[in-house]
């Protein structure tokens, strides 16, 4: 089997944030991560200064920069959303995007907003699209309500803004989340060819159910996930995710840790490994 790009997401690491990312990913073999640039609420609690954000200061940036450096860590993606239907909204992503640019990023992955009046919302998707290009990053928009629900949501709204730099982040835990009933892999299959980034989460395919474990802890076959993508020609960046389950209650970094560290595992016993020769990834 090819081999595979594979990201961290720093979420995963919950509040213990960037700081536990770039000691640990090196210890499972990891070498790459998505960043968060902003701070997640609810289930997933991730605070603002465990990671970097649009308010950070330069010198907050360049540390973050240097600790990925001195760790052999690359900032491979960065994910900095914001509601794009605001002129605040379009400004905040704007300057994610600048961090991310400072830390090497590639791919700028998110979810940019929920507006009812799709006009004004796709505005600011294609003006914060144009700035992606220039500095020369993909906008991978997130598989989440209303931009895409689903693959055919995901369809429409890509042949509704004609963006050349704008692309899917296939998450596979949220096709089912946000959708009743579904065929994830069919699903996949319809959109795959615009797919540039993935987010690996694993989940008992429930509906509205917060449940997102260790990748290999629920019934999402990964390895299927894969050989879709590599029809296209996708083979990474693939990022685990590791949002939790509902009422499981505070974890400790050690058991965060663990998490991840099965996860790696289980990745590479269905045939993922984590490579430096990113060619193989379509851009």
């Amino acid at each position: 089997m090819a081999g595979h790009f594979v990201e961290i997401f720093t979420n995963s690491y919950g509040e213990y944030g960037l700081e536990a990312a770039i000691k640990h990913a090196p210890t499972i073999g990891i070498r790459h991560l998505e960043v968060a640039l902003k701070p997640h609420g609810g289930h997933l609690v991730v605070p603002a200064e465990v990671t970097l954000t649009d308010e950070s200061t330069p010198e907050q940036v360049r540390q973050g920069l240097a600790g990925l450096r001195a760790a052999g860590l690359s900032a491979s993606s960065c994910n900095a959303g914001a509601d794009v239907s605001t002129a605040e909204g379009r400004r905040v992503v704007k300057a994610r995007i600048d961090i991310a640019a400072i830390l090497g990023t590639r791919w700028i992955v998110g979810s940019l907003g929920h507006a009812e009046d799709k006009r004004t919302l796709y505005e600011g998707i294609l003006d914060v699209a144009d700035y992606a290009k220039s500095k020369g990053m993909p906008l991978c928009l997130e598989t989440h309500p209303p931009l895409v629900t689903n693959a055919d949501e995901g369809l429409a709204t890509l042949r509704d803004l004609q963006h050349d730099n704008v692309f899917i982040n296939w998450d596979t835990g949220n096709i089912y989340y946000y959708n009743q009933g579904i065929d994830g892999e069919a699903e996949l299959r319809k959109i795959a060819p615009y797919v540039r980034h993935v987010h690996l989460k694993d989940s008992r395919k429930g509906y509205r159910e917060w449940y997102f474990p260790a990748l290999g802890d629920g019934t999402i076959d990964l390895a299927k996930v894969h050989s879709i993508l590599a029809e296209v020609g996708f083979y990474g960046p693939y990022s685990i995710e590791i949002e939790g389950i509902a009422g499981e209650g505070k974890l400790t970094l050690e058991q965060r840790q663990e998490n991840l560290r099965r996860s790696v595992e289980h990745l590479r016993s269905i045939g993922f490994e984590d490579v430096d020769d990113q060619k193989t990834t379509k851009k």
